[in-house]
């Protein structure tokens, strides 16, 4: 995946990946 390599790049950028994706999934659950 883009999104993988991308956040393995710059750690800064895969923090607010991972706390996106997790506010996703949350919204999509509620």
């Amino acid at each position: 995946m883009v999104a993988s390599a991308k956040a393995g790049h710059a750690n800064r950028e895969s923090l607010v990946f991972q706390s996106w994706r997790a506010l996703s999934i949350l919204a999509q659950a509620a």
